[in-house]
């Protein structure tokens, strides 16, 4: 356990205020806009279920999904056409009550398996007062690389309330960062022997398509409430993502 921690040394660093300059020059130019059409949801792709009873909608440039409207029970995720390798994405996100999603990406859409995360990795998305008082649990609170690492810092605003997120995935570093409500608060490994151990010490380490593709689609996850007596509600806006390849 300690050889992890000092792999995963370089990796985990202080929360520290993000370039504000350095942000506002990466999202000036070259960015794409997946959904223009702030009345309608195009632009993207559902991963199972594709019908009027998916549980997304659009109102405004704001794309909400509502678990308790998925009646068919099959995962609805939302998942980009194209596929991106190294990209830098920005969005805002917020939950109602017990919410839960989950940002990911390197997905691949396989027939035999039902959910994108499945292969994809993911920054969680939750309803921070879910893990609020689970010092333990924090590699799956918002801000987390998903059962691997925990944000280094907690700036989640309560649900009901919108939050930011930048992304930069890129390979070729072999580094991702997360700035979270302009505060970076996480950078890990892509791949080689830092980002295996993290596999290793996870549950994702007998799932044999998780993390095996770097070149994917983007998805946002549809997913249940953390408390079945809630409906499970997430919204997107504003969402922009740029290829660095």
């Amino acid at each position: 356990m300690k050889k992890i921690f000092l792999l995963l040394g370089i990796f985990l660093v202080a929360a520290c205020q993000w370039n504000s300059e350095k942000e506002k020059k990466s999202i000036d130019t070259d960015w794409e806009i997946i959904n223009p059409n702030p009345n309608r949801i195009e632009g993207w792709l559902f991963h199972r279920n594709n019908s009027a009873d998916n549980g997304w909608s659009i109102q405004d440039g704001v794309m909400t999904y509502n678990h308790s409207k998925n009646t068919s029970g099959l995962d609805s995720s939302l998942m980009s056409p194209k596929q991106y390798l190294n990209f830098e994405i920005s969005f805002d996100w917020k939950t109602e009550d017990y919410g839960n999603s989950g940002f990911l990406w390197g997905v691949r859409d396989i027939d035999s398996l039902s959910q994108t995360y499945f292969t994809g990795r993911e920054i969680q998305i939750v309803d921070p007062a879910v893990y609020e008082n689970k010092p333990n649990m924090q590699k799956e609170n918002a801000g987390a690389l998903f059962d691997m690492i925990p944000p280094n810092k907690k700036v989640t605003r309560p649900s009901g309330e919108w939050n930011s997120y930048y992304i930069r995935i890129h390979y070729d570093d072999n580094l991702g960062v997360l700035v979270h409500n302009k505060e970076e608060v996480l950078r890990f490994p892509l791949r080689g022997p830092q980002w295996d151990s993290l596999v290793e010490n996870s549950k994702f380490k007998t799932w044999s398509h998780f993390g095996k593709y770097e070149k994917g689609h983007i998805s946002f996850q549809a997913h249940e409430a953390m408390d079945k007596n809630y409906p499970g509600i997430t919204s997107y806006r504003n969402i922009k993502i740029r290829s660095l390849n």
